[in-house]
């Protein structure tokens, strides 16, 4: 089931002309997810979510370059622009070319916040991207609200 909604999110960012463009609102036709992306012109992407049953933010990362074995543990860390990062996390894959952290996503969220211009994540120990921050914190704010939290 979990996997199905996560799936579900991060295919809609096609639909939603995210098209490296800027951080966009993703929906999701009757699931209980609510979801912001950001996705890069070769299809690497990254998206923040709230699965608002369990009121749970979680962040996905699809990096097309990967060839992850699905279940995998997989490092994961953020910096932001002034180059303070975030101490090593650990998420599982869920297909070759996407992973998922869990419960440790609130520090990431605020790695991500705190940047001026832009942050950049590092997945698997080899692959980074850089993100803007344009628009991030109103596109993930409903995200936020969804489980509880805001950026105030």
């Amino acid at each position: 089931m979990f996997k199905s909604i996560v799936c579900a999110a991060v295919l809609a960012m096609p639909a939603a002309e995210v098209l490296g463009a800027d951080w966009v609102a993703l929906s999701t036709p009757n699931q209980p997810i609510v979801a912001a992306g950001f996705r890069h012109d070769d299809g690497g992407s990254l998206t923040v979510l709230c699965n608002t049953n369990e009121k749970l933010i979680r962040i996905i990362h699809t990096e097309p370059r990967a060839n992850w074995t699905e279940g995998a543990t997989v490092n994961e860390t953020t910096m932001d622009d002034s180059g303070i990062s975030t101490t090593s996390k650990y998420g599982k894959t869920i297909s070759r070319t996407q992973m998922i952290l869990l419960n440790e996503s609130t520090f990431d969220l605020l790695r991500m916040g705190e940047a001026k211009r832009f942050f950049t994540v590092t997945t698997g120990g080899s692959y980074a991207r850089i993100y803007p921050t344009a628009n991030f914190k109103r596109m993930t704010e409903p995200v936020m609200k969804a489980c509880g939290d805001s950026w105030q």
